[in-house]
């Protein structure tokens, strides 16, 4: 088995067996990042290393993973279905996930680039003159959720995540992180999360359809 020209090579025909190895590569490749690399962070962060900085990194190469096994899934199914003697427009299918995940997390993106520019202008505000902030604040009724703001706000953005709690709304006198950590970071994790998702029903059909598809031995050597 030639495992460059059957991850790359989409001119080319797979067969079943070479299919399922190429198949569960690129399974295991998405797993260790969601599952291995996060039981490695949790052993360092149990050790008392201070893994932030790392887990941010790692949210990003799990993004970079989950779009690169696509394109190699694409590429690996073109070539079974070429060796069956299918049209490799099903291998469009595989697509889907990363689609659904891209228009999602795209979606994300703007919403919470609306709503980081909305705070911003609040915050610019505060800083401009606190104490007339301050005097607005006290003119208006006081709100259950104002209790402990300051605290809950630390937590809104824990982990360096950048994902807040709905809980309370962003008061402009607490730090406002920065564009990364608010609008785009959460949404990778929501692009690969959801790319996870979806890939649930187009599993039974790569393996259950594609790989037991029968090669063709009157179409030329594989």
């Amino acid at each position: 088995m030639n495992w460059l020209a059957t991850l790359l090579n989409p001119i080319g025909k797979t067969p079943s067996l070479a299919f399922t190895r190429a198949w569960t590569l690129l399974f295991l490749m998405r797993f260790f990042m969601i599952f291995g690399v996060g039981f490695i962070l949790t052993i360092l962060g149990i050790s008392g290393i201070n893994t932030e900085n790392l887990s941010v990194n790692v949210i990003y190469l799990t993004g970079f993973v989950f779009l690169l096994t696509s394109m190699l899934s694409v590429v690996i199914h073109i070539r079974r279905l070429n060796d069956a003697g299918r049209s490799s427009l099903w291998a469009m299918i595989i697509l889907i996930p990363l689609l659904l995940g891209s228009a999602v997390a795209l979606a994300g993106i703007t919403r919470a680039a609306g709503e980081y520019t909305k705070n911003y202008e609040l915050r610019a505000a505060y800083l401009a003159d606190p104490e007339a902030w301050q005097e607005q604040r006290k003119d208006r009724p006081e709100q259950p959720a104002d209790e402990g703001d300051t605290a809950s706000s630390s937590s809104e953005w824990s982990g360096g995540r950048g994902s807040r709690s709905a809980k309370a709304p962003y008061r402009a006198d607490n730090v406002l992180p920065g564009q990364e950590a608010s609008v785009l970071r959460p949404n990778i994790r929501t692009f690969y999360t959801m790319m996870m998702l979806f890939s649930a029903f187009v599993v039974p059909w790569s393996l259950l359809w594609v790989a037991r598809l029968p090669s063709r031995t009157d179409a030329g050597p594989n």
